[in-house]
C-alpha cells in the first residue's frame, strides 16, 4: 500500500522558524513541500496566491511581522502585517479547503500569573506586539477554516535574528561583557525542535490552539550565562532589568508556556532549554 504524502506550503521559508520547518519536512519522504519566500507573497494578489496553494493541503504561515520594539513604534504598519496579512492567508486557505498552521506568541499574556500559561488562560497583552498577536489569532478563527494556532516563545535558531545568535556573534566579535535581563523569564525554544513538533502535528487531525515551547524556564540572564560559559568563559554577563534598558514596549516578565496539551496530543515532550541550547551551539561549532 502506497504511503500517504502530506502536501505542505511554507510561507516565509527563509525566516527564523520557516527555514527549520522547511528543512525538517523536506528531509522526510512523508511530505511534499513547497516553500515561498516572503518577497513572493503579495497582499494585492489574492487570486494568484490562492491558486498557488494545493487544495486539501497544510499551509504553514512563518512570515515575520517585526519585533516587539518595532511594533510599538510602528503600530499601523505592524497591524497591517499581523492582521491584514493573516486574514488574507486564512481566507485563501478556507477557499482552497486547506489547513492552516498559524504561529502566535506568549506576548498575548501580561506575565502576572507567576506560573506556566496554558491554552485556557485568559489573554491580556500589554504591548502593541502582543495585541497584534491576539488579533491575528482572532482573525484566523473568524475565517472559520481548519486551523491550528501554535503559540511559541523566545525562539532561537541558525537562520535569522535572535537573542542567542546575537550573544554568540558578540562573543565571537571580541565583546567581553554581555548585558542580559534578570527579570525576564521564559523557556527559550530552538526552532529546530518546534519544526520537529510541527512535523508530527501535520499528520494529526487536530485543530484549535496549542503551545510549543522548551521545557523548563530561565531568565535571559541565566540563558546568556549558559552561552558565555560555552563560547567564551572569560567573558562576563552583567545583569540588568527591563527598566534599565528603557524599552518603549512592555513585556510579560514571566511568560513560560505549558506543554501539557502538546504532550497529551503527541505523546512526546519538548527538550529542556539547556538541551536545546547545547544542540544549537554544537551546530554553530562551539
Amino acid at each position: 500500500m502506497r504511503k500517504k504524502t502530506y502536501r505542505i506550503t511554507i510561507i516565509g521559508k527563509e525566516t527564523l522558524l520557516g527555514s527549520d520547518i522547511f528543512k525538517v519536512c523536506s528531509a522526510s519522504e512523508d511530505y511534499d513541500v513547497q516553500g515561498l519566500v516572503s518577497d513572493e507573497f503579495d497582499l494585492d494578489s489574492w487570486k494568484e496566491f490562492q491558486l498557488r496553494l494545493p487544495s486539501n493541503s497544510t499551509v504553514i504561515n512563518c512570515l515575520d511581522y517585526g519585533d516587539v520594539e518595532w511594533a510599538e513604534e510602528n503600530a499601523k504598519a505592524y497591524f497591517k502585517r499581523a492582521v491584514d496579512t493573516v486574514r488574507f492567508i486564512a481566507n485563501a486557505c478556507s477557499f482552497r479547503e486547506s489547513r492552516l498552521f498559524h504561529f502566535s506568541s506568549h506576548h498575548v499574556f501580561d506575565g502576572l500569573k507567576g506560573k506556566h500559561y496554558s491554552e485556557r488562560d485568559v489573554c491580556h497583552p500589554v504591548s502593541t506586539y502582543g495585541k497584534g498577536c491576539l488579533a491575528g489569532e482572532k482573525t484566523v478563527r473568524a475565517e472559520g477554516g481548519n486551523t491550528l494556532i501554535l503559540r511559541v516563545q523566545s525562539l532561537f535558531g541558525l537562520h535569522g535574528p535572535n537573542y542567542a545568535k546575537l550573544v554568540v556573534d558578540q562573543l565571537n566579535g571580541g565583546i567581553t561583557t554581555i548585558r542580559a535581563i534578570g527579570d525576564l523569564v521564559t523557556a527559550p525554544t530552538y526552532t529546530k525542535h518546534v519544526a520537529e513538533a510541527v512535523s508530527v502535528l501535520i499528520k494529526m487531525d487536530r485543530s484549535g490552539l496549542l503551545n510549543i515551547a522548551s521545557s523548563g524556564e530561565c531568565s535571559q540572564y541565566a540563558f546568556a550565562k549558559a552561552i558565555v560559559e560555552r563560547v567564551n568563559p572569560l567573558a562576563r554577563v552583567e545583569m540588568v532589568s527591563m527598566d534599565d534598558l528603557g524599552y518603549k514596549a512592555l513585556r510579560p516578565k514571566y511568560g513560560v508556556l505549558s506543554n501539557y496539551w502538546l504532550e497529551s496530543w503527541t505523546g512526546q515532550g519538548m527538550p529542556d532549554w539547556e538541551t536545546a541550547l547545547d544542540e544549537f551551539l554544537t551546530e554553530l561549532g562551539h
